[in-house]
């Protein structure tokens, strides 16, 4: 038995090593970790972006719309979910994509107006929000 201490031990030191390795790896699938922050625009409108898991985020513009389920397609774009809002018999329905770099983020927004009432559209248009953390 006394033979087989210095191979127990490499086995114990090698399985410990393996484990702090694999355990301390960065994770390569996180595209929502650098886009997180405030970022602040011209006109005194600010973009929030907050993480709710590694391919998801949520998009606040000044309080205007927030697009709670944004899909990240890769490590620098999304794609806003599609949200709708209604007020005063007018439905206004959201879509729109986005990117990043570096401390720079740009939104663009298409909104639709519909007529609850009639179902016609009343107006489509396209903004672009922008901002620096």
């Amino acid at each position: 038995m006394q033979n087989n201490k210095p191979l127990l031990l490499s086995f114990f030191i090698a399985l410990f090593i393996i484990t702090a390795i694999t355990g301390c790896a960065k994770k390569d699938n996180d595209l929502a970790a650098g886009i997180v922050g405030l970022y602040h625009g011209s006109l005194n409108s600010d973009i929030i972006v907050t993480r709710i898991d590694d391919n998801t985020i949520a998009v606040t513009l000044d309080g205007y719309v927030t697009f709670a389920s944004t899909h990240m397609t890769t490590a620098t774009a999304f794609t806003l979910n599609n949200t709708s809002a209604v007020n005063g018999g007018i439905r206004y329905e959201y879509s729109g994509s986005g990117f990043y770099s570096g401390n720079n983020i740009v939104v663009n927004v298409h909104l639709k107006e519909v007529d609850i009432s009639s179902g016609t559209t009343n107006t489509e248009d396209d903004y672009i929000w922008s901002g620096t953390k």
